[in-house]
Order: structure tokens, then sequence, then C-alpha cells
């Protein structure tokens, strides 16, 4: 059927769209979501941040051990403890005489937002892989704000074990 200008189509009975009190409880809805999702999802950062720091420093000490093997001498992991915590790996030159250091320095106390407290200033690894004191460390982070903590403990041996 067809309408001329002066005509108008009948109209439809039901609705097309949403009204607004449907649109308001819909609003509600996502905003009681929101306000129960962003605490939850503030905690999970800082976990986060806490085994970031953890596998870090974890890392470092892989990196010892792994350049002591390769460049066959004696490797030794540093530490600087404190909110400005960082960690850096020195070994022999692979060319000349002298110390290099491997990588860069690492700001993970900075860089994660976390305390660092070591029972020893630095760890020395020989060209097996293997400790050169035989003596335990222990790294612990904490972020006080939240009460998180973790260690990472190296052995005897050389091996670094997390926990939090």
């Amino acid at each position: 059927m067809t309408y001329t200008s002066r005509q108008l189509p009948p109209r439809r009975l039901g609705r097309a769209g949403f009204t607004t009190l449907e649109l308001v409880s819909a609003l509600g809805v996502v905003v009681l979501l929101t306000i129960i999702g962003i605490p939850k999802f503030r905690e999970t950062l800082v976990r986060e941040r806490m085994r970031g720091a953890l596998r870090a420093v974890a890392m470092h000490v892989a990196v010892a051990r792994e350049t002591a093997v390769a460049r066959g001498c004696i490797t030794t992991l540093h530490f600087t403890g404190g909110s400005d915590a960082r960690a850096w790996v020195t070994s022999c030159k692979t060319v000349g005489a002298g110390v290099d250091t491997v990588g860069s320095v690492d700001p993970f106390g900075s860089r994660f937002g976390v305390n660092a407290a070591v029972s020893t200033d630095s760890v020395r690894f020989n060209p097996a892989g293997l400790r050169v004191e035989y003596q335990m460390t222990l790294v612990a982070l904490s972020i006080p704000a939240n009460g998180l903590a973790g260690t990472v403990a190296i052995n005897q041996l050389g091996r670094a074990t997390v926990s939090q």
C-alpha cells in the first residue's frame, strides 16, 4: 500500500527501544559490578607486582649461575636492599682481564614497588655454577602498604626457591 504525503502510515503496536527505567536499571547493575570488581582488581595487581619482583630476583640468580658456567670463572650476584633495591651480575671479561657487568643494574625495588631485605650483599658462583660460600642467602621482599611478603632463598648449592 502506498501513502501520499498527506497521509501518515498507521501506528505500529508494541515498542521500539528501551524505557528509561530499563536503562537506569541496567546502568545500576553495571555500576554495582564495577564497585565490587575494582578492589579485587587492585589486589590482583599488587599480588602480581610481588610475583614479578620474586621472579626477577630468581632470574638474576639463574643468570649469575649460567654466566659462571659459560665464562668459566667466578661470577658474583650483587644486591642492595631497601625500597630502591637493585641487583646486578659481575663476572670476568670474555676478552682480556678485569670485571664485566653482565646485563644492566636492575632497580627491581622501584620497578615493582617493593622493599627488600637481603641477608648478604652478594652471592658468588664458581665455574661449575655452585656457590663459593656454603651458606643460605635470603632475599625478603615486602609491600608494606598491603602486607604482602615473599622470599627468595638461595641455598648452599646456588638454587633459588621462591615462596610467597
